[in-house]
Formats: structure tokens, sequence, C-alpha cells
């Protein structure tokens, strides 16, 4: 320390204690700041740490949701893919049954093409039958009622024949007689 000669001595003794008493405060200050320096940064610190390790498990917890999300996203692909499979096989097995069915109904057509024709000839013939039958049965009946009618002629010829024999037999009895 400094002495001071002794007229200012007094004098600056006063000045002297209440600077060094400021100067004790201001020390006393000066570490008081650097502990509440050192607390903050520490607390700092810890904040700091606390927050690293608050984004790391952030960080780990969306790693994680990212990993179920992207496996739900791959479990709906597959179960999609599946099904677009599936449903490409059924689409399929409908176009070959309609084609089956096509060529099924192509064939009935022309077998009922065939038939209908057929059957318009088997008409046809059955139409000319029943004709040349209808025409025979009206010319058999006219031949019967012409063989009828000769018959009646036959039997009226038998019946006057045999009457005319009776009369020539009975004036031929009767010319013997006398």
């Amino acid at each position: 320390m400094v002495t001071c000669q002794a007229p200012f001595a007094d004098v600056a003794r006063p000045y002297s204690l209440a600077l060094q008493a400021q100067l004790a405060e201001s020390e006393s200050q000066v570490s008081a700041a650097h502990k509440a320096a050192a607390a903050a940064q520490a607390e700092a610190q810890i904040a700091r740490d606390a927050l690293a390790a608050a984004h790391k498990e952030r960080k780990e917890e969306l790693a994680a949701l990212r990993q179920q999300h992207e496996a739900a996203v791959e479990q709906a692909r597959t179960r999609a893919v599946s099904e677009v499979s599936e449903l490409r096989a059924a689409l399929d097995a409908v176009h070959k049954e309609k084609a089956a069915l096509s060529e099924q109904l192509a064939v009935l057509r022309t077998q009922l093409c065939f038939v209908l024709q057929e059957s318009d000839h088997e008409t046809q013939d059955l139409q000319q039958q029943l004709k040349a039958a209808t025409a025979e049965r009206e010319r058999l009946q006219t031949a019967a009622q012409t063989a009828i009618v000769r018959q009646q002629e036959h039997k009226q010829l038998v019946s006057d024949l045999t009457h005319a024999v009776q009369q020539q037999k009975t004036q031929l009895q009767v010319g013997g007689s006398r």
C-alpha cells in the first residue's frame, strides 16, 4: 500500500477506507458475479445438456416413428400389391370365363341356326308330305266314292239282271207248262 504524507493522511484516510470498503464490496460483487456467472454457466450447461438429451430423445423417437411409419407403409404397399395381384388374377379369370362363354355362345348360336335350318327343311318336307297325303286322300276318297257308285250300279245291274233272269225263268216255266 501507498503511504501518504501526514497532512493529507488524515484527510485521505476516510477516503481510503471508503475506497477500500468500496473495493472490498466491488470485489465481493465481482466474486458474487463470477459465482453467479459460473452458476449461470452451470445452469446453462445443464439446460444445454437437458436440451441435447431431449433433442436426442426426440430424434430417437422420430427415428422409431419413421421406422414404424416405413414398416406400416411397406406393409400397406405389400398388401396393396397383393390385392392388386389378386384382383388381376380374378380379372384374368373373369376374362377367360367371358371368352369361354362367348365361344360357347357362338357354338350354341351356330347349332341353333343349324337346328332351325334343319327344322325348316323338315317342316317344308312335312308340309309337302301333308300336301301329297291330302291329295292322295282326296284321290282315294274320289276313287272310293266312284267305287261305291259303281258298286251300287253293279248291285243295281245284278239286281236288274237277277230280276230279268227270274222273269225269263218265270216266263219259261209258264211257257213250258203250257
